[in-house]
């Protein structure tokens, strides 16, 4: 009998999504850059991203921007890569280079991934790495 061989854990696909009110100097790519740098340490990393990631604006009217944020994950890692998230969005605000953009959170929820997502969802799949 042999015993079968160690397999890594499956890698998931998934999506937290949030709605923001921008101040009205705000660049709508700070939300992304700041779900970065809880993610990877900053934006600009050396290396491959421990939790392949991104994101997007998926809309916006006025000052409300709807974000999604595709990532890819372990099981056993999702709890902490969605608090990562939400605690980077719900932060409202992102300092570079002594300028800051800031938001206030309207709400943020979990989904699946969707149908227009669902390329790029196989390309982060595809770049990813083994932990």
């Amino acid at each position: 009998m042999t015993d079968a061989p160690d397999r890594p854990p499956e890698r998931l696909v998934f999506v937290e999504e949030a709605v923001v009110r921008l101040a009205p100097t705000s660049d709508e790519a700070a939300v992304g850059a700041a779900v970065t740098v809880a993610l990877c340490g900053h934006w600009d990393h050396p290396g491959a991203c421990r939790w392949p990631h991104n994101t997007s604006v998926t809309s916006r009217v006025a000052d409300l921007v709807t974000v999604a944020t595709l990532v890819v994950a372990t099981a056993d890692d999702e709890v902490q890569v969605r608090s990562a998230i939400r605690g980077a969005v719900g932060g409202g605000r992102l300092a570079v280079a002594g300028a800051a953009d800031s938001w206030t959170v309207v709400s943020q929820r979990r989904r699946s991934v969707n149908a227009d997502e669902a390329g790029l969802a196989r390309r982060l799949r595809s770049h990813d790495r083994e932990p």
